[in-house]
């Protein structure tokens, strides 16, 4: 339990150091130096929980990583040409991406994918005994932490989660965060087009 509400934490810790920064509280250079202590404290606590990995090959994670990615792809492309509209998680996130170093939101980005795969698709995947319900409920829980807001993000992040769990039932975590971290890529990228 002990850990569940460490990670819990952990998700936000993320976010209160881009909110001290654009709030005046620290420098680029502090939050820097500040969100590469939080990645490092974050793999060293992956190295801590004793993460298990399955024995795949290269070629099945880079397969399940490309198969992920392109599930995932595919929906929003799909939802964006059914509900073509601007959503506010993505609009609150270009507005963070505009007022903070290109290094600082990389590194926010890649510490949400590791912190949020830990929380959902590792510490409380453990705490529940079902693979129905790990699916579901943590599925369910990592859309809720988007802030669905229509029936469009509902549908997005749904199926972002739903995704990311069936690829950790399938494989492991380490799958479903390098998923997790090229998802986040590709939206970072296409931002900046």
């Amino acid at each position: 339990m002990r850990r569940l509400l460490v990670m819990y934490g952990a998700i936000h810790v993320n976010v209160l150091l881009v909110s001290l920064y654009l709030v005046g509280w620290l420098n680029g250079a502090w939050l820097t130096v500040l969100q590469v202590m939080f990645l490092a404290l974050l793999l060293w606590s992956w190295e801590r929980f004793k993460i298990p990995k399955r024995n795949l090959s290269l070629k099945e994670r880079v397969l399940w990583i490309i198969g992920g990615l392109g599930v995932m792809v595919s929906i929003a492309l799909i939802m964006s040409v059914m509900m073509s509209r601007s959503e506010a998680n993505q609009e609150t996130l270009v507005t963070v991406q505009d007022q903070i170093p290109v290094l600082s939101f990389t590194l926010f980005l890649l510490n949400a994918s590791v912190v949020e795969e830990l929380f959902y698709r590792e510490v409380l995947w453990r705490i529940l005994s079902q693979p129905v319900t790990q699916v579901v409920l943590t599925s369910f829980l990592f859309t809720l932490a988007h802030h669905p807001s229509s029936l469009f993000t509902w549908g997005l992040y749904g199926s972002l989660g739903l995704t990311l769990s069936m690829v950790r039932w399938q494989t492991d975590c380490l799958t479903s965060t390098f998923v997790h971290l090229s998802w986040n890529g590709i939206v970072f990228i296409l931002s900046l087009v």
